[in-house]
């Protein structure tokens, strides 16, 4: 899950972009750039969670599961599964997104692990 925070004029703003994939896929910095060239957004975090389906499978997996019943080749998709190591994963959308060159100069980049049973948000450095 990527997010993006923009800071307003008179009152602080929260943009949420939620990445349902959750990786830093060129989506998700095109959003990105859209929100800091339009509403100066200068701060992204980045949150992968426990227990993530995307994390316990393959593309090949996903394109079984997912083309069933469709009338459609979705053979070439890449559904951009995460790592079974959800730290590394997040460390590497962090890096991802820091050698962006399309992102603002300033731009603070952060990574998070969530937690889903403890509820607990820990940085990734």
């Amino acid at each position: 899950m990527i997010h993006f925070a923009c800071w307003g004029f008179l009152s602080e703003m929260h943009i949420p972009c939620r990445m349902p994939v959750g990786r830093a896929s060129d989506d998700a910095i095109r959003s990105i750039v859209d929100s800091q060239q339009l509403l100066g957004a200068l701060e992204v975090i980045v949150v992968h969670h426990t227990d993530c389906v995307l994390a316990e499978t393959s593309n090949e997996t996903l394109r079984e599961r997912l083309g069933r019943g469709l009338d459609a080749d979705i053979s070439g998709v890449d559904f951009l599964p995460l790592a079974r190591d959800l730290m590394a994963s997040t460390r590497e959308d962090v890096a991802r997104l820091r050698s962006s060159p399309g992102l603002a100069p300033g731009t603070t980049i952060h990574g998070y692990l969530h937690d889903v049973r403890t509820g607990t948000l820990s940085p990734v450095e």
